[in-house]
C-alpha cells in the first residue's frame, strides 16, 4: 500500500496549474491575435481642420499665415509618407475629438528673439 505524501501532492497541484495556465493562454491568445491583426490593417486617420489652422494665425502678418499653412502642408505630407490618412475636417460629418489634429503654433522667429 503506498501513501500519499504532501510534496507528491504538491508537486501534482503545481503541474495542474501549469497546464491549465497553458490551456487558458492558448484559448485566449488566438483571439488576441486575431484583433491584434485587425487593428495593425486598419489605416489610421487624422482630420486636419484647415480653417482652424488659418483662424489661429489670423492676427499675423499675411507672410506668417503663408508660412503656417506651408508648415501644416508639410507636416500632412510627412504623415501621408507614414502610412496615415488625412482628412480635411469639413468633410467629416463626426469623428472622436482625438481624430483631429491639435493647432499648436509657434510664435514667429523674430517674435522668439525679441526679449532676448
Amino acid at each position: 500500500m503506498t501513501t500519499s505524501s504532501p510534496l507528491r501532492s504538491l508537486v501534482t497541484a503545481a503541474a495542474s496549474a501549469l497546464v491549465s495556465a497553458g490551456i487558458c493562454f492558448a484559448a485566449a491568445y488566438g483571439p488576441y491575435r486575431k484583433l491584434a491583426d485587425e487593428i495593425e490593417m486598419r489605416p489610421r486617420v487624422l482630420i486636419v481642420n484647415m480653417g482652424d489652422i488659418a483662424q489661429a494665425v489670423t492676427a499675423a502678418t499675411p507672410e506668417a499665415v503663408d508660412r503656417a499653412m506651408a508648415e501644416a502642408r508639410r507636416n500632412i505630407e510627412r504623415l501621408v509618407a507614414a502610412g496615415w490618412i488625412v482628412l480635411d475636417g469639413q468633410a467629416v460629418l463626426g469623428a472622436p475629438d482625438d481624430a483631429f489634429m491639435r493647432v499648436r503654433l509657434q510664435p514667429p522667429t523674430e517674435a522668439r528673439g525679441a526679449g532676448r
